[in-house]
């Protein structure tokens, strides 16, 4: 095993143009940088890794460019969406320090540390679980690549996540909602009813940045293409899957200053004129990374 991390860098769609503004960035930061392009015909960069699929579906990026990545030259692999911004001081020599992990232990975004429930979600999702549980939607055997239900919930459990059971309270408070109710209404009056359980337990969280040690490498690998095979959209697949992959106490959580690690695109560029080297000067104190960032607005020195 070698001493290094590989950053991998995700498209959800083809820009490949950021690319060079992206080398820029973390050029100097990072030995290896891997982009993973959807639909990309380009030639002569190994570094760039053509895809397949959805924007909903990314974390099949992951599965698919596999064997294209995994190394034991690598202790971890940072998982950075191509509009999310690094905090400037991380890099291959500081990030296990910066997160406090050691060669066996991923790092995942702490937006939601809890099994999918009513906090923040549309109906779309819950209906996008049962489908994707649901042989006659998918075609696709699940219970041949995933721990049993049961399996899974005791291991949730053990990482801290309880069972949590859909309330309604909050779930047809928005039109989006109520919309989704007239397409699916036995789901919606289940719901409704306060009947509606999950079929497997779902960790619901962002997925623009993760680390992912080695040693679960393969496995997480394998468990985000079974889960996109299934349709599970990205944000309730990715912390699912690292979840189901990890040992108990082998997962961090990212901090930031009042839990800051987003921002909104348009008062970032009026503040800093679109200005790249103004942002960093001015960095949110202990903020892990910032998205959105349209990239191909913003200028890089």
């Amino acid at each position: 095993m070698g001493n290094k991390c590989c950053l991998v860098i995700i498209m959800n769609h083809r820009f490949e143009q950021n690319i060079p503004k992206i080398k820029k960035i973390y050029g100097d930061r990072f030995s290896t940088i891997k982009f993973l392009v959807p639909f990309y015909q380009g030639s002569g960069d190994s570094d760039i890794i053509p895809v397949y699929d959805s924007s909903y579906n990314f974390h099949n990026f992951v599965a698919q460019s596999y064997h294209r990545i995994a190394s034991e030259d690598y202790i971890h692999y940072i998982f950075l969406a191509d509009d999310a911004i690094l905090n400037p001081e991380i890099d291959e020599n500081n990030y296990d320090s910066y997160f406090d992990i050691d060669d066996s232990e991923s790092v995942l975004d702490a937006v939601s540390m809890d099994l999918v429930d009513s906090k923040s979600l549309p109906l779309r999702c819950y209906i996008n679980v049962y489908d994707s549980f649901n042989y006659f939607w998918t075609g696709v055997h699940h219970e041949r690549e995933l721990p049993s239900a049961k399996e899974a919930f005791e291991k949730a459990a053990l990482h801290g996540y309880g069972k949590a059971r859909v309330k309604r309270k909050t779930i047809f408070a928005a039109k989006e909602n109520r919309l989704f109710f007239y397409r699916r209404p036995k789901i919606g009056l289940n719901i409704l009813l306060g009947k509606f359980d999950l079929p497997y337990p779902i960790i619901s969280g962002f997925s623009d940045f993760y680390i992912v040690s080695n040693s679960v490498f393969k496995d997480f690998a394998h468990m985000c293409g079974v889960l996109a095979s299934m349709n599970l959209q990205v944000e309730l697949a990715t912390h699912t899957a690292m979840v189901l992959v990890n040992k108990p106490g082998k997962i961090k959580y990212t901090k930031g200053e009042n839990n800051v690690r987003h921002g909104r695109e348009y008062t970032y560029k009026e503040k800093y004129g679109s200005k790249l080297a103004l942002l960093y000067q001015d960095w949110p104190k202990s903020c892990d990374y910032i998205h959105p960032i349209k990239l191909s607005d913003w200028e890089v020195e």
